[in-house]
C-alpha cells in the first residue's frame, strides 16, 4: 500500500483529502483480504503466477505460501517432479 505522500507525488497533487485516503486504505484492505484467501492460493500458483509477498505479515501467510508453492510446482512439473 502506498503512503499518502507517495500518492500525492504519483498523482501530482498537493494533498489528499483525509476521506479519500481512508477510502483508498479501505479499498486496499478489501483487495488484500480477497486476494490473500488461502483457498485461492493454489489456483494462483497453478496458473504460473509468481508470489511476491503480497500477503506477507498476515496470520495465514505461511499456509497461503504453502498452497501457492504447491500450485506453482504443479505448473512447473505437471507430470510430477523430475527424477
Amino acid at each position: 500500500m502506498q503512503t499518502e505522500a507517495e500518492l500525492t507525488k504519483a498523482y501530482q497533487v498537493d494533498k489528499l483529502e483525509k476521506e479519500s485516503y481512508q477510502q483508498y486504505q479501505a479499498g486496499y484492505e478489501d483487495g488484500i483480504n480477497t486476494f490473500c484467501d488461502v483457498n485461492k492460493a493454489f489456483g494462483y500458483g497453478v496458473k504460473g503466477l509468481r508470489y511476491q509477498d503480497q500477503c506477507k505479515g498476515r496470520r495465514d501467510e505461511p499456509q497461503f505460501r504453502y498452497e501457492w508453492d504447491r500450485g506453482f510446482d504443479t505448473y512447473m512439473y505437471p507430470k510430477g517432479p523430475p527424477g
